[in-house]
């Protein structure tokens, strides 16, 4: 199952969604939850829980809105309906906005928590959380006031906190570089799953593998530093120097990321995973 709780055919999600297996549910496509802007990610838990958790094995797949822009306290209905949460925290009124419309989710996740708990699941049900992007909504002024400093653009914009949870775990903090395209790799083998890692430009986040997250720019970041691609200039991170980085090592990881961009586009001009068929 997929799960969207704003209109169905956004971004032509009636057409991805469904092609990638799922079936799809969202606003105008048999998910009815109250229209407005944006919509309750807990309304969505709410409608559609019933749907699976007796159904063991499932993979459901949740894609929120509540937390969208603009952080406003007229004109965003999740900050007007949770205003009163936040109205006396110390910042300003788009950094509580923010936070506002963001308790929904949070709201929507310890929902979702208490019912697999109920069922009795919580135990051996696989939670992943991830962003889809930073919160181009905010005014610079409100993502420092969130960092703490002047945030950088080129990279530490596009910081966030990744989730893998199920009840019971011992905690393990992950603090080398990673992105979205390493949660696959990391959920297949948790789970024991075979797949072919030659096919995956990412790599298992709790592996010995190092760390590399690519920006669209050509530049990139891991463990030693961080490669700009528009000057060509490399900065290193503390406790390294550039004495104690192997040899080469910038030009080898440029050619890592070229070549990961260009395979990319090529799996996708060639529709390669279709050739090759199934894993067996």
């Amino acid at each position: 199952y997929a799960f969207h709780n704003h209109t169905f055919d956004y971004y032509s999600r009636d057409v991805s969604h469904p092609a990638m297996g799922y079936d799809y549910y969202a606003l105008g496509r048999g998910l009815d939850v109250t229209p407005s802007w944006p919509e309750s990610d807990l309304e969505m838990m709410e409608l559609s829980v019933d749907k699976w958790i007796d159904q063991e094995p499932f993979n459901v797949y949740y894609l929120t809105v509540s937390g969208h822009a603009a952080y406003t306290r007229i004109g965003n209905a999740m900050v007007t309906k949770n205003w009163h949460r936040v109205e006396n925290l110390p910042m300003s009124e788009e950094a509580k906005s923010y936070i506002a419309c963001n308790l929904e989710l949070e709201d929507a996740m310890t929902y979702l928590l208490e019912r697999l708990r109920d069922a009795g699941i919580a135990d051996h049900t696989l939670i992943v959380l991830g962003a889809d992007h930073y919160p181009y909504g905010l005014s610079d002024a409100s993502l420092n006031e969130f960092a703490g400093e002047d945030l950088d653009h080129q990279f530490e914009l596009y910081r966030s906190a990744g989730i893998i949870y199920v009840d019971g775990m011992e905690p393990v903090e992950v603090n080398k570089p990673a992105a979205n395209i390493d949660l696959m790799p990391t959920i297949y083998n948790l789970m024991g799953l075979p797949y072919d890692s030659r096919l995956l430009m990412g790599r298992d986040i709790l592996s010995d593998s190092p760390g590399l997250v690519l920006f669209n720019d050509l530049s990139w970041l891991s463990e030693y530093g961080r490669y700009t691609s528009s000057t060509g200039t490399f900065e290193v991170h503390a406790p390294y120097s550039l004495e104690s980085i192997p040899e080469d090592y910038i030009a080898s990881i440029n050619d890592i990321v070229h070549n990961r961009f260009y395979f990319s586009r090529l799996i996708l001009d060639q529709d390669y995973y279709a050739q090759i068929g199934p894993l067996r």
